[in-house]
C-alpha cells in the first residue's frame, strides 16, 4: 500500500465494501499497525480492540510501576 505525502492510504473497494463503514480505527502497536472498521460506537469500538491487542501485565509489572509512579510524585514534592 503506497502512503501519500499527506500521509493517506486507500483501501481497496472490496475491502470498502466488505467493511461497510467509513471509518477505520489505526491502532500503533510499535512495529505494527492495526486498522479495523469501526461499525457502532467508537468508544466501544476502540476499547475492544485495545483490549484485544494489548500485551498483559503481571501484577509484578504492575506494582512496579506503580512504585515507579510513586516515586516520581515523592521526588516532585521534595523542596528545591
Amino acid at each position: 500500500m503506497k502512503v501519500s505525502r499527506n500521509g493517506q492510504v486507500s483501501l481497496p473497494a472490496d475491502v470498502r465494501r466488505r467493511w461497510a463503514t467509513s471509518h477505520v480505527l489505526v491502532l500503533d502497536l510499535g512495529d505494527t499497525l492495526v486498522m479495523r472498521p469501526v461499525t457502532g460506537d467508537p468508544v466501544e469500538d476502540v476499547d475492544a480492540v485495545i483490549g484485544r491487542y494489548r500485551t498483559p501485565v503481571t501484577s509484578d509489572e504492575l506494582q512496579a510501576l506503580s512504585r515507579e509512579e510513586e516515586a516520581r510524585i515523592e521526588t516532585r514534592k521534595e523542596p528545591p
